[in-house]
C-alpha cells in the first residue's frame, strides 16, 4: 500500500527498482562474457568454464539480485523539501521516524 507523505528535508535521491529486461540483460551478459573466455584444444576454442559454472554464476548473480529489498520505485527519484510523493507505506514510516518526511492523512497537509 502506498501513502501520500510530505518531504521535509531539502532533497533526497536513489535508484529505482531494477527493471525485469534489464536483470535479464545483466544475466545474458554475465554468461556471454564467461562462454567468450576459451582457450584452444587441438585447434578448437572450448570455453574455460562448465556449463555448471556458468549457470552457477548467473544463480548466484540472481540470488545477489533477489535479496536486495524492492521498494516499488520504477526509475531512479528525487524530491525535494514540499514534495508530496505516494511513496511504500514501509518506506514512508522509516522515512517518517529519520526526519525525511511526514506522512500525510488524507485531505489533511503536514506542517512543515
Amino acid at each position: 500500500m502506498k501513502k501520500k507523505v510530505k518531504i521535509l528535508v531539502e532533497s533526497i535521491a536513489g535508484l529505482g527498482d531494477a527493471q525485469p529486461d534489464a536483470v535479464a540483460r545483466k544475466y545474458a551478459k554475465i554468461e556471454r562474457e564467461m562462454r567468450s573466455k576459451a582457450r584452444l584444444n587441438n585447434g578448437i576454442k572450448v570455453s574455460i568454464y562448465t556449463e555448471d559454472q556458468i549457470r552457477s554464476a548467473v544463480d548466484a548473480e540472481r540470488r545477489k539480485d533477489d535479496a536486495e529489498p524492492r521498494r516499488g520505485f520504477t526509475q531512479d527519484f528525487s524530491f525535494k523539501r514540499g514534495d508530496e510523493p505516494l511513496i511504500d507505506s514501509e518506506l514512508a514510516e522509516k522515512w517518517e521516524a529519520a526526519g525525511i518526511c511526514a506522512i500525510l492523512d488524507s485531505g489533511k497537509k503536514a506542517a512543515a
